[in-house]
Order: structure tokens, then C-alpha cells, then sequence
């Protein structure tokens, strides 16, 4: 017996119509007066994989690749120019949380109604509400009219709603991160939940850890084709060092920088000096060697080592006092920065530098840095602690 796999796209094409000064009343249609000429924007191109049941799939992309084109059409909100999906299972989708909630209903006619709206029966919702209330940690307020709510409180409860469906597919766009961060510690311990229960789960992020984390299999699309796909870690790293190829691609005439000095040298070396762009161990030293020229006549430059995660989010940074520099002089500025404290995944460091003016003098170099680490909390911080027990 042949098993359907829990999702297959076939040759899908998304088309959108970028309309050129398109009329807006009959007046003007009358008139003449604009044109319903229009561009069209391939959003996907002829896209095809199939995913298996109770697989974890990451899409991967810069912003306008088609990610989230893909996953609406999988969650039936968009519908394909050409092409076919076809989806065997229970589907839920954390993708517009609260789409379809009422601000004057209470929390609790919300649940109900946005329940129903992802194929809940009335005796499904009843069995299951009290643990709704319970995972949003909104019970004092359920009986409250949701206009109300705080932006966290109105997220809490969508996210609640959406994961207690029992979905045999779960749809993820971008937000995992909801809720102070004991909530958000609740949302990664039930994605867990959902991988052991063998829930299909694709995950749309800029954050390649979790891809890591959370995926069997990754697909990073570009210009709306699957442009590679396979095991998360072999995607990721190529993912990121494409992205920093384009980040630090020369420019002609580059703009917005002082140009009184260039970065001829930048370089990550791990504890025993052997120069490393990948496979840190979470808590080793790295030394970080910064060769500046000055070209030109100013004042001192200070040096600037940034940590950034893959969606360009900073870490941190450390950063020299201002250094002086004589007049075409390089010097090699080495940062040694002890105990990274990064969970596992894929991060980029930027060598910068700044002149007197806090003015960038030149365009950043950058490095992609994969950390190793057994840790598996979630986040990108790798937190030191211990924890006791006491009578009270």
C-alpha cells in the first residue's frame, strides 16, 4: 500500500498583479484618465516537493522569496496560478494569529469561534478549553472583551487557540516568539511535543537556529525556486555564506562612508590560532585580528566587533577606544572575546570601523561563525546556571 505523503506541491506557480496607476473611480475609468496596465510578479515558479508525514520541514530566504506565498497556499488562503497542492491531514496554521477575532468578544467566545474557524467541533472545543485558558495564563481576563487586551495578552490567546487544535499539519510564518519569555519557553516545549507526536510541521524563519533545532529537512528558496534543499545544517551554512557574499560585495561607489580608511584583513581564529570561519565549541575563546588602514587625513578610528544573529539581530559588541593612526599606517587590532555564549547555529560577525565623527570610514567585513554546542535551550544566548530546591 502506497502512503500519501502529508503534503505534495506540484510545478505551483503564484502570480500577483502589480497594477500600474490603476483607476480608482468611474470617472476616471471613463476618462481614461489611468491605465490598467499592469507588471506581474512571479512570487513562486513552478515549485515542486512532497513532505512526509510527521516530517519537519524549514523554508529559508530573504525577505520576498516566497516563503510565505508557499505556506498561505498550503494553508489554502492563496490559491495557485498554476499547479496543484494537495494536503492528506488536520491542518493548522500559526500564521495570522487572531485573524478572525471579534474586539468585542470576550476572550472566551473568541476561542470558540476561532476554533470553529479551524475546523473544531463545539464538543472538541468544550473537551479542550480549560486547557486553552490555561496554556494562554489568561484565566482572570477570559471573560473580558478582547479589545482590552495588551498586543501579548491578544497573541497568547490566538497561539493557544491554534495549538490545541491537534493538528496532523502545523503551519508556522515567524512566530514562535510570542509572549515574555517564559511563555515563549512554553510555545518551543510544545513545538517539541508536537515533533514526538509526529505532527508534519513546516517552519517559515529568518532564524536558522531554529531551523537546526526544530527540522528534518530544509528548502531555501530565492526568486521563488527551491534553489537548494536537503539536510538543515548543509543548507543553513550555504544560506549564510551566500548572504554574506552579497552583504560584502564591492559596490562601485560605495556611499554613506567616510572612505579615510579600509579594512585589508579580518580574521576569526579559535583557541589554539587556527584561523576558523565554522565548528566553534559554545564557550571557547576566539580571537578576532582586525588589519585597518588610514587613507586619509582625520582624526583617530575605533574598531568595532559586532555578533549578529542569521536575521541580523546584535548579540553584542565589543569596540576599541579611539586609536591613533598615522596617515596611510595599518595596524592589526586582535580582540580576544572569552566563553561565546551562543547556543548551536549559524551567526555572523562584523569587523567595523568608525572615525572621530562616529562616521563609518569604510564598508564592514564579515564573517559567518557556526557554533557547536550539546545545549539544545531555546534562544540564541547559552545561559550558565543551577538551581536548587528549599522546604517552605
Amino acid at each position: 500500500m502506497t502512503i500519501q505523503p502529508a503534503i505534495e506541491i506540484k510545478n505551483v506557480s503564484k502570480v500577483f498583479k502589480i497594477f500600474k496607476d490603476r483607476p480608482l473611480t468611474l470617472k476616471e475609468k471613463l476618462l481614461n484618465l489611468r491605465s490598467d496596465a499592469y507588471t506581474p510578479f512571479y512570487a513562486l515558479k513552478n515549485v515542486s516537493f512532497a513532505i512526509n508525514k510527521g516530517e519537519s520541514i524549514g523554508l529559508i530566504g530573504h525577505n520576498g522569496c516566497g516563503k510565505s506565498t508557499l505556506l498561505s497556499i498550503i494553508a489554502r488562503i492563496l490559491y495557485p496560478t498554476g499547479g496543484t497542492v494537495k494536503v492528506n491531514g488536520r491542518l493548522s496554521c500559526l500564521i495570522e494569529l487572531g485573524a478572525g477575532f471579534h474586539p468585542d468578544f470576550t476572550g472566551r467566545e473568541n476561542i470558540y469561534m476561532n476554533a470553529a474557524i479551524f475546523g473544531m467541533t463545539k464538543k472538541e472545543i468544550n473537551k479542550n478549553i480549560d486547557a486553552i485558558i490555561d496554556f494562554s495564563e489568561l484565566k482572570e481576563f477570559i471573560d473580558n472583551p478582547v479589545r482590552t487586551y495588551s498586543s501579548g495578552m491578544y497573541l497568547k490567546l490566538a497561539f493557544s487557540v491554534a495549538i490545541h487544535v491537534d493538528p496532523e499539519i502545523l503551519l508556522i510564518d515567524e512566530i514562535l516568539a510570542v509572549g515574555d519569555s517564559n511563555f515563549q519557553k512554553k510555545c518551543f516545549d510544545k513545538m517539541k511535543e508536537f515533533r514526538r507526536k509526529r505532527v508534519t510541521i513546516v517552519l517559515v524563519t529568518h532564524s536558522l537556529s531554529s531551523i537546526t533545532e526544530f527540522c528534518d529537512r530544509c528548502l531555501w528558496l530565492q526568486d521563488g525556486v527551491i534553489r537548494k534543499e536537503g539536510s538543515p545544517k548543509d543548507v543553513t551554512d550555504e544560506y549564510l555564506q551566500f548572504m554574506t557574499g552579497i552583504q560584502n560585495a564591492p559596490k562601485n561607489q560605495p556611499s554613506g562612508y567616510a572612505q579615510d580608511a579600509e579594512i585589508k584583513d579580518f580574521s576569526l581564529q579559535n583557541k589554539q590560532g587556527q584561523r576558523i570561519e565554522t565548528g566553534l565549541n559554545a564557550n571557547d575563546n576566539l580571537t578576532a585580528e582586525v588589519s585597518v588602514l588610514k587613507k586619509e587625513r582625520s582624526g583617530p578610528l575605533k574598531i568595532s566587533l559586532k555578533f549578529l544573529s542569521a536575521d541580523n539581530a546584535l548579540l553584542g559588541e565589543t569596540n576599541t577606544e579611539k586609536i591613533n593612526f598615522e596617515n596611510q599606517e595599518l595596524k592589526k587590532i586582535i580582540f580576544n572575546v572569552t566563553n561565546i555564549p551562543l547556543n548551536s547555529g549559524s551567526y555572523q560577525v562584523l569587523a567595523c570601523v568608525d572615525n572621530e565623527n562616529n562616521q563609518e570610514s569604510c564598508p564592514a567585513k564579515e564573517l559567518c561563525l557556526k557554533i557547536n554546542s550539546e545545549r539544545t535551550s531555546p534562544g540564541l544566548v547559552s545561559l550558565k546556571y543551577d538551581w536548587t530546591t528549599e522546604n517552605l
